[in-house]
C-alpha cells in the first residue's frame, strides 16, 4: 500500500482545492479525525511534504453537479461535494493524474 501511495504521490500534481476547477477523475486527498483506523492509516502510510493523508476520494461530475465517491462506513457513496466538504476543517489536496501517465488508468 506503501508503495502505491508514493507512486500515486509521483504521478500527480497538488493543488489546494480551491484554486483549481475540480474534473472527474481527480483524486482529492484529506486527514480526517476517524480514530484508530485514521492514526493506523498515518502510521504505515506516506504523506505529502510533511502532510498525512487518510482519506483518498475521486471526483465525479455529473449534469454539472460535483459528486466525491468516497468509501463511508461499510459503503462506498456519491456525496455532494459541498457536503463532503463540510466533514473538516483541514487542508484538503487535490492530485491530477499527468497527461503522460493517463493511459495507465485503463
Amino acid at each position: 500500500m506503501k508503495k502505491s501511495i508514493i507512486l500515486l504521490l509521483l504521478c500527480a500534481t497538488f493543488s489546494f482545492s480551491q484554486n483549481i476547477k475540480l474534473k472527474t477523475g481527480d483524486l482529492i486527498f484529506q486527514s480526517m479525525n476517524c480514530g484508530e483506523l485514521c492514526d493506523a492509516i498515518n502510521q504505515v502510510t506516506e504523506g505529502y511534504k510533511g502532510i498525512d493523508f487518510n482519506h483518498m476520494e475521486m471526483v465525479v461530475i455529473e449534469n454539472n453537479s460535483v459528486f466525491v465517491l468516497e468509501a463511508s462506513e461499510n459503503s462506498v457513496k456519491l456525496t455532494p461535494y459541498q457536503t463532503f466538504i463540510s466533514y473538516t476543517d483541514l487542508p484538503m489536496y487535490v492530485g491530477r493524474v499527468k497527461k503522460r501517465f493517463k493511459k495507465l488508468r485503463h
